[in-house]
Parts: structure tokens; C-alpha cells; sequence
């Protein structure tokens, strides 16, 4: 699924994240990243450093 066409709730979600990062990652780019990277959830959450709950969303709307 393309960022655009995710829900409100989750771009909200990513953009919050999006907007604390030192390094300037955009809400589109670490949806992507989540996308498409491997592993189970919980590691996942932890390389992002984003809720458990968000990777659990955005891995089951594949």
C-alpha cells in the first residue's frame, strides 16, 4: 500500500515520529522502511524506535 493511501490515524502516527528524528526522516520514508523491512514485529519496533502497535498496523495492511 502507498503512503498516501494510508489512514489519517497512522500518517498522523509517523509524522509525529518523523518530526522528533535528529536526522530528518520523513513520515513516507520510515513507513517504507517499515514496509519493507524483515523480522518479526517486536524487533522491528525496537530498529525504528516506534510503538509495537504502529509496525503491527502498517505490516498488516500489506
Amino acid at each position: 500500500m502507498n503512503y498516501e493511501d494510508l489512514e489519517c490515524e497512522i500518517k498522523q502516527e509517523l509524522k509525529a515520529i518523523a518530526d522528533n528524528d535528529p536526522y530528518g526522516l520523513s513520515p513516507k520514508t520510515l513507513y517504507k522502511n517499515i514496509l519493507c523491512s524483515t523480522g518479526d514485529d517486536e524487533a522491528l519496533s525496537k530498529i525504528f524506535e516506534v510503538p509495537l502497535s504502529l509496525v503491527k498496523r502498517i505490516k498488516r495492511r500489506e
